[in-house]
């Protein structure tokens, strides 16, 4: 029974200390993030676009490698990783050159 006793003191001895720090470290932070003013994050409205264009990078890259890998008779390793690549880089380089010239209002 005085074991029990023990365990039940020492786990909430330490619980408690745990949740002190917790809560101090936690309570500091939120104070510290509330003085910093945020503007509003880039723009959400155009992440379906980037993803949607990324999607189609790679299904063009994956296209293309397999049209190399037949008619020019390159290695598929080779042909499907290195068109997927370029492919999914260009669509995230048209996204970046279509939200680039995109006025800050209408970000937002």
């Amino acid at each position: 029974m005085g074991e029990i006793i023990g365990l039940v003191a020492v786990v909430g001895f330490w619980s408690t200390v745990i949740t002190f720090i917790y809560t101090y470290f936690y309570t500091r932070h939120r104070e510290r993030m509330a003085g910093i003013d945020v503007p509003p994050s880039s723009p959400r409205k155009f992440m379906a676009l980037r993803w949607g264009l990324l999607l189609i990078g790679i299904g063009t890259g994956v296209f293309a490698g397999a049209l190399m890998e037949r008619v020019l008779h390159f290695p598929e390793v080779f042909t499907t990783v290195f068109t997927t690549c370029v492919g999914g880089g260009l669509a995230l380089l048209i996204y970046f050159k279509r939200v680039e010239n995109v006025p800050e209002s209408e970000t937002v």
